[in-house]
């Protein structure tokens, strides 16, 4: 893997490239016209001890604060996104293994890049070249010595082949866009920046004597806000909540994190709802595994995410996610998201279409719920459907086809059956709902 820094991506960006970019995407000349206007016609003047020396233009660049920059920026590395995406195509770079299932040859924010390639000289070649052809349209430039590769299970003489080009060599785990990349449990020296940068928050408000509504507005905003962009990520590990809502309960009841004062209602309360007596304030560790069942919902969900489809090709394959074991080579979240199953499982229903996407067995289509669960393990062996079979595998053109029931359970699936209609192939897809009951145990 490659982690790209481009230099000063919006002052060193030509005016040119980004005219022409937008030309090419089928903006308006008249559009194109002004924003020209905007870009090419502002000044700027330089303050020197005090006094400022006069009025000057630039030559290229975008400015920093202007509400179109962002969006320009954005324009241009997608530019680059297609140059890559092309030489991967074209064969100039190969996939990486691990991802040339999914055609996935980059991740893309804003100006930081991670490309994924095979470990050869050849590709990080084909990679050299494509940064060159893009620095020469748009003047923007890699950054040699904050660009960094990663490799491993090279052998020595492809590592000594790939340290030709001069790129500084890193490990992992690494940061990226403020949190760590691993597959493990994080660990304390880990997470300790999130806890850095509340203990800062709490100090910085500590000097402001706020009031307790005040306070409690402030961890309904932003401690809120802040824990979520790591708790939407990962599972946190329990101590590392228990030290946040401890800081929570310290500068709730105290005004400062570091007073002695004692909590005067325990957390646990503090974090009902409302009308419970509570603040109506977040229990982290319930957000946490809350935030972490959407990940459940994106693997069933056609919502196009590259992380769920990642997921389905490497981990659940051909098999149901509600089947799979845990293997010792999971990451940590995979393993945290299977442990959640029961209960998502609550909540995950099927109406099923043309039958092509619900698990016969194990997705909830039927008011028995999972039939592995209703009928038992031997289920399959009974009704002479396979284990993964899909819900338009147990019927034909003449109907459902199951034997004839042997039980009570069985007897009750026919008596349903009959009532609804046989899964057709004009049908529409099998609709996958997140439907939450009036009363739930979570």
């Amino acid at each position: 893997m490659l982690k790209v820094d481009i230099r000063k991506a919006f002052d060193s960006v030509n005016w040119a490239f980004i005219l022409s970019a937008l030309r090419a995407i089928g903006v308006p000349e008249r559009f194109v016209g002004w924003i020209s206007e905007c870009i090419t016609t502002p000044t700027f003047s330089v303050c020197l001890n005090g006094n400022s020396s006069g009025f000057f233009k630039s030559t290229k660049g975008l400015r920093q604060g202007d509400p179109i920059s962002p969006y320009l920026s954005v324009l241009g590395m997608e530019v680059f996104s297609s140059l890559l995406h092309s030489r991967f195509i074209q064969g100039y770079i190969n996939y990486h293994p691990k991802t040339s299932g999914l055609s996935i040859s980059h991740l893309m924010f804003a100006d930081d890049v991670m490309i994924f390639f095979y470990g050869s000289e050849a590709s990080l070649h084909g990679i050299n070249e494509a940064l060159d052809d893009f620095a020469s349209w748009s003047g923007l430039h890699m950054n040699r010595d904050k660009t960094q590769l990663f490799h491993a299970g090279l052998n020595l003489l492809k590592s000594s082949a790939i340290a030709r080009h001069g790129f500084p060599v890193a490990a992992l785990p690494i940061r990226y866009l403020g949190l760590p990349l691993m597959h493990r449990k994080l660990k304390i020296c880990e997470y300790e920046p999130l806890l850095d940068q509340l203990i800062g928050k709490f100090r910085g408000w500590a000097m402001k004597s706020l009031s307790f509504a005040g306070r409690t507005q402030l961890f309904s905003s932003v401690i809120s806000g802040t824990v979520n962009f790591w708790i939407s990520a990962f599972i946190l590990p329990k101590t590392c909540i228990k030290k946040i809502e401890s800081l929570c309960s310290r500068f709730l009841w105290s005004g400062t994190i570091d007073g002695s004062e004692g909590a005067k209602v325990a957390w646990s309360t503090v974090c009902l709802p409302k009308k419970e007596g509570g603040l109506g304030l977040r229990r982290f560790s319930q957000w946490n595994s809350t935030l972490c069942l959407r990940f459940i919902w994106l693997l069933f969900s056609d919502s196009g995410s590259l992380w769920a489809m990642w997921h389905k090709y490497h981990n659940i394959k051909s098999n149901s996610l509600w089947e799979i074991s845990e293997s010792p080579r999971d990451s940590w979240t995979w393993k945290a998201i299977l442990r959640l199953r029961p209960v998502a499982a609550q909540f995950l229903k099927v109406v099923v279409g043309n039958g092509s996407s619900a698990s016969f067995w194990f997705d909830n289509w039927s008011p028995f719920g999972p039939l592995i669960k209703y009928i038992g393990a031997d289920g399959p062996r009974q009704l002479r459907i396979p284990l993964k079979a899909k819900v338009k595998d147990a019927c034909n053109s003449a109907g459902w086809k199951l034997p004839s029931p042997r039980s009570d359970v069985e007897l009750n699936l026919h008596a349903h059956l009959t009532t609804i209609e046989v899964p057709s192939s004009s049908a529409t897809q099998d609709e996958f709902c997140w439907v939450v009951d009036k009363v739930t145990d979570y």
